[in-house]
């Protein structure tokens, strides 16, 4: 995900400048100002379309080859397994938003309590895995509070999309001093 940003910027301006180039047929150099203009105010409207919307759209997907962030959003199901209270394990659903290409959000929810992310980022690794990385903070209901207080955690996740559904597969640690295992498959809307 490193230089991302740049990579985006650069092919959006050589493409609108090679365009805008052949198209006004100048070849001296008020005509190549005018497609360098033109090309500035372009990219820059293309590139805030880009990083907000076209690089999710499935039509252009070819186009991760200049950026590499895959499409995460949606709601993702599975099960958990922590070290607090003696292994216990249960169901967990993951709401990611991601409103732009650098930014997403995750919600972890258990059914007994609520989990905000803070910090997150992705990352791929050298044999070009992605990771996914974030901190938390916990919220158990107030029912659960006497043995299950509040805490803040980290979590990995690593995205598995060579399956269907893609899956997520990750561990976590909280200053409570738990640790954990996720288990999650991507959820396809009807």
């Amino acid at each position: 995900m490193r230089n991302t940003d740049v990579k985006i910027s650069c092919f959006l301006a050589i493409l609108s400048f090679s365009a805008i180039f052949i198209v006004n047929s100048s070849f001296n150099f008020e005509g190549v100002w005018k497609a360098a203009s033109s090309a500035v105010t372009f990219t820059l409207l293309a590139r805030f379309l880009f990083i907000k919307w076209i690089w999710k759209w499935k039509c252009l997907s070819f186009l991760r080859i200049f950026h590499n962030v895959p499409v995460i959003e949606g709601k993702w199901m599975g099960s958990y397994t922590s070290t607090h209270n003696d292994g216990v394990t249960g169901n967990v659903e993951v709401s990611i938003y991601q409103p732009t290409i650098f930014k997403f959000h995750i919600t972890q929810n258990t059914g007994e309590s609520l989990s905000l992310s803070k910090g997150e980022w992705l990352e791929e690794r050298q044999d070009k895995v992605v990771e996914l990385h974030f901190s938390y903070f916990n919220t158990p209901d107030a029912s659960v509070r006497s043995v299950s207080p509040m805490s803040t955690g980290f979590a990995t996740y690593q995205l598995v999309e060579t399956t269907v559904p893609r899956k997520l597969l990750g561990n976590y640690f909280t200053d409570r001093k738990s640790t954990g295992k996720v288990i999650l498959e991507e959820v396809k809307d009807l």
